[in-house]
């Protein structure tokens, strides 16, 4: 673990890294569920293949998790020390938001394609959530 400036920092990191450890999980799953249902499946489009297909459809979402995983490490452990309280305690608030946004969203696009078809509305809302958040964040900035 990287050295933080504070206790709430290191369980704020903490919390961070197992979600993303448990999405990641999560994802490899739906992975191998969706290539083992498409394989069994007697219809004539299925194939193993759409396991590959998820998984590349998915990718980008779980690159930009991870992303923004290290944003926030670099958030909390580098700027920590060079910002003034409230400037940091603003900016890791907004860092958390639009990780949990992301999380959810990344999460409900894995688990609409894995075939829970109504979270696709969720998926849809979360975007623009993490829009308004950054414009409420960039104006709150100035």
């Amino acid at each position: 673990m990287p050295d933080l400036p504070s206790k709430k920092a290191a369980r704020l990191y903490r919390i961070c890294k197992i979600a993303v450890i448990a999405f990641v999980i999560v994802w490899l799953i739906a992975c191998v569920a969706v290539t083992l249902i498409s394989a069994f499946d007697d219809s004539m489009l299925a194939s193993p293949l759409w396991g590959l297909i998820f998984m590349l459809g998915t990718l980008p979402g779980v690159l930009l998790l991870i992303g923004s995983f290290l944003f926030l490490r670099r958030l909390l452990v580098i700027k920590a020390a060079q910002m003034p309280a409230e400037s940091k305690k603003r900016e890791t608030g907004f860092a958390v938001t639009v990780f949990a946004l992301l999380l959810l969203c990344v999460l409900c696009i894995v688990l609409w394609l894995a075939g829970l078809f109504y979270l696709m509305y969720v998926a849809i809302i979360c975007p623009v959530l993490i829009g308004v958040t950054v414009i409420i964040h960039r104006l709150k900035s100035k």
